[in-house]
């Protein structure tokens, strides 16, 4: 399940990343701070080395949507390398970041020179697509209360640590109603009530703004919602 919603770059190239720390150069952003944005893109590719990536759109009247958390091993900056016109996307750092950054002259380069760079860029070009695609089947044919099931599960999957407590798995940063509400589209009041509805029937727990999920619970019952 989790690949086809938040999907994820092998870090089994041990190569890739060995060249992009040793010609790339290290830049580092604090929690909040904006990598690039419309008015300023990024001119090449940055390889995540710590740290997530908030990715999202801003509409004119200000509202927000996320389309995905970028994490170490990921690429950003590919898609507006390869197109010459300004791309309406932010990059944010959830959390202390480090990446590598390689030039846009350079990366043509290892485009030319290196394969397993090159096909590391495409797979990247692809995952995103199929996360789009991904969310566009969601929008769809989902349900609100699925769509927030399964944007928990995947903040479980990739930014879960082992509770203390049994069958729990906590997201380790808070997430607030608001950033749920961006990232699944729907209005902050329902998605309140359906969290509400999964901790009162024992699926999530909340401490300090931090979740803790049911995995093998709240997969159940999307299951259950996706057959209704």
């Amino acid at each position: 399940m989790k690949d086809k919603y938040f999907p994820i770059l092998s870090n089994d190239e041990i190569n890739v990343r060995t060249y992009f720390e040793k010609n790339g150069d290290l830049r580092f952003l604090k929690k909040g701070e904006t990598l690039s944005n419309p008015e300023t893109p990024i001119e090449g590719i940055h390889y995540i080395i710590k740290g997530n990536v908030d990715v999202f759109f801003m509409s004119s009247d200000g509202r927000k949507k996320t389309i995905g958390i970028e994490i170490p091993g990921c690429l950003l900056g590919d898609v507006g390398t390869f197109e010459e016109e300004l791309q309406p996307v932010y990059y944010k750092a959830l959390t202390q970041l480090e990446t590598c950054f390689i030039s846009k002259s350079d990366v043509k380069i290892l485009l030319d020179n290196y394969p397993c760079i090159r096909d590391y860029i495409l797979r990247s070009l692809s995952s995103k697509v199929m996360m789009l695609v991904g969310q566009l089947s969601q929008s769809c044919f989902s349900n609100a209360e699925t769509k927030v099931g399964k944007l928990l599960l995947q903040f479980a999957y990739y930014f879960g640590i082992n509770s203390n407590q049994n069958e729990l798995r906590l997201i380790h940063f808070p997430i607030s109603q608001q950033f749920v509400s961006d990232l699944a589209g729907i209005n902050r009041v329902t998605v309140a009530k359906i969290l509400a509805n999964f901790k009162e029937e024992g699926l999530i727990e909340r401490v300090e703004g931090m979740y803790s999920i049911n995995i093998d619970r709240m997969e159940k019952l999307i299951e259950l919602f996706e057959l209704n």
